[in-house]
């Protein structure tokens, strides 16, 4: 499976704060890190570290040579979820609830497997 890459780098350098005013008119703060099309490198801005598990972008030359080869393949996110489905199923015979899950993890018995899966998840702290 083809998946994409992430427009953000491994190690945030360049990130910056931002203030922003809510609809309701709160004052919030973000750290915002740059993005960079995943074919050239051109930067592209900022997004909010805070709630961005993924992102991919391409700028416009290389949107239009690689946007319909790339619009095939799976995000980062889909594809991590679905290894863990498919190693749920295979060591449980389903894919756990919450409940489950947390029943499991508490008695140390997830396996190597959906552990390594769990330290590799984009929504770890």
């Amino acid at each position: 499976m083809d998946v994409l890459p992430d427009s953000r780098l491994l190690d945030p350098r360049g990130a910056v704060r931002a203030d922003w005013t809510t609809p309701d008119g709160q004052m919030i703060r973000l750290n915002m890190e740059p993005i960079f099309c995943i074919n050239c490198g051109k930067p592209a801005g900022y997004v909010p570290q805070e709630v961005m598990s993924f992102v991919s972008w391409l700028c416009e030359p290389c949107a239009e040579k690689w946007g319909e080869h790339a619009s095939g393949w799976a995000t980062a996110d889909a594809a991590f979820w679905a290894l863990v489905a498919a190693e749920m199923k295979d060591r449980f015979g389903h894919v756990l609830t919450q409940a489950e899950l947390t029943a499991l993890a508490e008695q140390g018995r997830l396996g190597t497997a959906l552990e390594k899966l769990d330290r590799e998840s984009p929504y770890r702290a």
